[in-house]
């Protein structure tokens, strides 16, 4: 979810995950921005010289000048009560019929509701009685900027989906008041809706058209936010790497500025995804150093309770039982008595980690439920992700099976569509037009070569039209060079896109292969030795079976023997496997490949004779087949021979369907290997890998 900081930069709006479900993107849209004045020894003279003139006022035409020149000033001066002056000031503009004065204050204290005060709620109740006045107004930037803070309110407030009419809203009246960067600015806010209820397509696109509103208007700082919330549909997808080299361009810009402010939320950020990939001790180092920051006298919003929040979790979970207790003290201190509790989605998930850490189940489970409803009432897929985690382990350690394996089962059905097909289409399509404008972020110089080639293509339009049909021919030629060049772009896209879902595939097939060994694979252990004491030979035998089912499934998913035993027996093994199972004869020489081949390498090389193996015993028909890794100086060398009926390769290649084929390709590239395919109908087939290594 969006913040709004009063600094400029931001508007509280990158995408938090997991516990506050969004990463701050932050940045100031006009009519969110508070009204700052000069803090100098003249204020509170002013301030009390209109106090004068308002007492002594009898006229209500006078008294509303006065008012509202008071609300604007005291606005951001601690200790007077803006909100009611402001309250006050509303009412009397809309008895006296200034419908102007009214619908600026109204758009003012929303914005103050919803940032300086973070009572949201208490905003969208100002904008709703405002709808209900049912105002016509002929300044549709002034009214731009209250949608834009009614939307806010909505979006803040977890109703995401209210929120998005109001975004369009107030896009509208931009648009109808001609102001391209309050229009650009509304766009980005959309989008990090967008983005929270896994509309990831429609995120992208909002994204990458505010972007080049930015451009047009050389505003490097809104440049960087679009490219920082494309970051945030990465993390959202679990592409960490890149979301990461996105944000460290983006942080060495904000340290350059020491801009504090502005670093806060990304290190925030950083943080999430570090956890995403198991990096805790990055993970805590980043939220001490935003915590340190946001601490400081110069930080002027109260996110101290988001990174308090942040860091109680990341404690209890990686067993800092005494920096935990500190930090939970002090959140019980300095937070826990405001009413409402600051970012209460927050709140109640890192107490509810807490409790469960500390034994406490039955607290734990009051604030894993508040979580829970939180995050279905508002259509955070991640909240309810990591609500339904979390009350599974709580009715497990209660000894509520059924509960435990019913919250169980909604956590794995939001983690499996998190990483949807659906999703990861959405992200390919984003992925691809950002690669393509990704430059526009960077330089100038593509605007000059457009300008450049649209004259070249002017000249090429002259030669035709007055030299003939030789000069035709030869600009052909020039169109079809430029056509390749834009095929070999457009196939390397496809090519880095298709090698980032294969290790991302990885990934995830290795997370989930550890997490069903080590946690459902022993308590399956536990059942079975249970069973078998019991003497229940039938239900010990079920046991026993839905175990081994379970191992076979965690080394399908990642080979855990590759860590155990090493590259050359894992797939010894493998071969064996296979060759049990079926009736096909298979025989093979390995090298020892061990010490020749780095992680990443083997596990490829696993993995593609893997699924050479399972396309030999499906499709091919042999009675035989051989298996052959050899390592000769620079090389390593794998050949699987067979003596089956074979196929076109050529023809299988450039199949829709063939995308085990395409792997097996994209796997020899990710290794910078030569894969080479001779198949005969009817005669057979041989497989051939050679891998450079370094001696």
């Amino acid at each position: 979810m969006r913040f709004l900081e009063t600094n400029g930069w931001m508007h509280f709006s990158l995408v938090f995950f997991d516990a506050l479900k969004k990463l701050p993107l932050l940045f100031c849209l006009c009519g969110t921005l508070l009204m700052v004045f000069p803090q100098d020894s003249n204020v509170e003279t002013r301030i009390n010289e209109l106090k004068l003139k308002l007492a002594a006022a009898h006229e209500k035409s006078d008294q509303l000048v006065l008012l509202d020149s008071l609300a604007k000033l005291v606005r951001d001066q601690a200790g007077y009560p803006y909100d009611s002056l402001a309250r006050r000031t509303i009412a009397l503009a809309f008895e006296q019929d200034s419908v102007k004065i009214g619908t600026e204050q109204t758009s003012n204290l929303i914005a103050y509701l919803n940032s300086t005060a973070q009572r949201a709620r208490e905003g969208m109740a100002v904008f709703l009685r405002f709808q209900e006045r049912d105002i016509v107004l002929d300044d549709p930037l002034l009214v731009a900027q209250l949608y834009a803070n009614g939307a806010d309110s909505h979006y803040f407030s977890g109703e995401l989906a209210a929120a998005i009419p109001l975004y369009d809203a107030a896009v509208a009246f931009a648009l109808k008041g001609q102001d391209s960067m309050l229009y650009a600015l509304i766009r980005t806010y959309k989008a990090a809706a967008y983005s929270d209820i896994g509309k990831f397509a429609e995120a992208s696109q909002a994204l990458s058209e505010s972007a080049r509103f930015f451009q047009r208007a050389r505003d490097t700082t809104s440049l960087l936010r679009a490219r920082n919330s494309l970051s945030i549909l990465y993390s959202q997808n679990g592409f960490f790497e890149e979301a990461k080299k996105e944000r460290d361009e983006i942080m060495a810009v904000v340290r350059a500025r020491q801009d504090n402010n502005a670093l806060i939320p990304l290190l925030y950020n950083a943080a999430r995804d570090f956890d995403k990939m198991d990096k805790q001790a990055e993970r805590i180092a980043a939220l001490g150093e935003a915590y340190a920051y946001a601490l400081g006298p110069e930080y002027d919003q109260p996110l101290g309770p988001v990174l308090a929040y942040g860091l109680l979790k990341a404690y209890v979970q990686n067993d800092s039982v005494v920096q935990a207790e500190r930090m939970y003290q002090k959140i019980r201190t300095d937070f826990a008595q405001d009413t409402p509790v600051p970012y209460e989605w927050l709140y109640h998930e890192a107490l509810a980690n807490y409790h469960l850490a500390k034994g406490n189940y039955t607290k734990a489970l009051g604030n894993a439920k508040w979580v829970l409803e939180y995050g279905t009432r508002s259509g955070e897929f991640e909240l309810v992700y990591d609500a339904n985690k979390l009350l599974a382990q709580l009715y497990e350690a209660l000894g509520n099976t059924a509960l435990s394996y019913q919250h169980y089962r909604a956590y794995m059905h939001h983690k499996d569509s998190i990483g949807s097909v659906q999703k990861i289409k959405a992200l390919s399509y984003y992925q691809t037009l950002y690669e393509t404008e990704k430059q526009d972020f960077k330089i100038k110089a593509q605007h000059t070569e457009i300008a450049l080639l649209d004259t070249k293509n002017k000249l090429k339009t002259q030669w035709i039209l007055f030299g003939g049909l030789g000069l035709l021919a030869s600009f052909t030629i020039v169109i079809l060079l430029y056509a390749q060049r834009f095929n070999r772009k457009k196939r390397k896209l496809q090519t880095q896109f298709a090698q980032h879902l294969i290790k991302n595939r990885e990934d995830q097939y290795t997370h989930v292969s550890r997490e069903l060994h080590d946690s459902v694979g022993q308590k399956l252990m536990l059942l079975t030795k249970k069973m078998r004491g019991n003497g229940n030979s039938d239900t010990t035998s079920l046991a026993e079976s839905a175990l081994e089912e379970l191992r076979t499934i965690s080394r399908g998913l990642y080979p855990a023997d590759l860590e155990s035993l090493g590259a050359t027996k894992a797939i010894g093994a493998m071969i064996n496997e296979v060759d049990a199972h079926t009736d096909i004869l298979f025989t093979h020489e390995l090298d020892d490949i061990d010490r020749v081949l780095d992680k990443e390498s083997a596990l490829h090389l696993y993995r593609i004779v893997q699924e050479v193996l399972n396309n030999l015993v499906k499709h091919s028909g042999a009675k035989a087949a051989s298996v052959r890794i050899t390592h000769r100086g620079n090389t390593v060398e794998m050949v699987i021979n067979d003596n089956g009926k074979g196929f076109d390769f050529e023809e299988k290649i450039k199949q829709s369907t063939s995308l085990g084929m395409r792997t097996l390709l994209e796997r020899a590239k990710i290794i910078h290997s030569r894969f080479h395919v001779e198949s005969v109908p009817s005669k057979g087939t041989t497989i051939a890998l050679t891998i450079a290594v370094q001696k």
